[in-house]
């Protein structure tokens, strides 16, 4: 190996040490409870050293977001196969979205609960922030393509398959959402799974 395929390999090296240690403070923190310093202790190094590989908390933080986001949509991928009907692609979708919050609670925090605003492009770079954005809607583009194909398969009788898609979107979401609150005296007890599957039975005779 040459000298400079061993400087990148060690590049690459230290930034996935600097972002595990960032996910560790993150996902104890948030972002706003968060610093650079605490960031740089963890791993080890100077923040001058942290600079030079992410230019912003708001990149590391971003780039965490992308990370947790393709996880979520790969999860969901992997969940679905072609000789599927469209409603059993929804159903196993839905399945996937709960593993993801059973499996990953602090990926699903970060993405789902916490509200995240818009991040300067001063603070983060482009291809950070569009990578996050592409893994985000791979998430949503999947959803409509499994409607569409709904659509043409006789099996759904939607219109307007993206505003369905914010329908199918909005109340998966909404399951989380209150699951998250469970813990308050004012929620009675239920089990997110069967809620889930509730909602989902609910999403799909809407569709047909």
């Amino acid at each position: 190996m040459g000298t400079t395929e061993r400087r990148q390999r060690e590049k690459e090296q230290r930034r996935m040490e600097i972002l595990s240690s960032a996910r560790e403070i993150f996902f104890a923190k948030g972002l706003e409870g968060s610093t650079m310093d605490e960031i740089a202790d963890k791993a080890e190094l100077s923040k001058g050293t942290l600079y030079l590989y992410f230019k912003s908390k708001d990149e590391l933080y971003v780039s965490l977001l992308s990370e947790g986001t393709e996880i979520f949509t790969n999860m969901m991928l992997e969940s679905i196969s072609q000789d599927m009907k469209a409603e059993d692609k929804l159903r196993s979708i839905g399945n996937a979205y709960y593993r993801f919050y059973d499996e990953y609670p602090q990926y699903f925090k970060i993405l789902f609960l916490l509200q995240h605003g818009e991040f300067s492009d001063d603070k983060v770079d482009q291809d950070i922030q569009s990578n996050c954005m592409f893994e985000a809607g791979r998430s949503l583009n999947l959803i409509e393509s499994i409607l569409n194909e709904g659509v043409e398969q006789g099996e759904f009788t939607i219109k307007d398959s993206w505003q369905a898609t914010l329908f199918v979107w909005a109340a998966a979401n909404g399951v989380f959402t209150i699951a998250a609150e469970k813990h308050h005296e004012f929620m009675k007890e239920f089990n997110t799974k069967e809620l889930l599957d509730f909602t989902m039975d609910k999403i799909i005779s809407s569709l047909k």
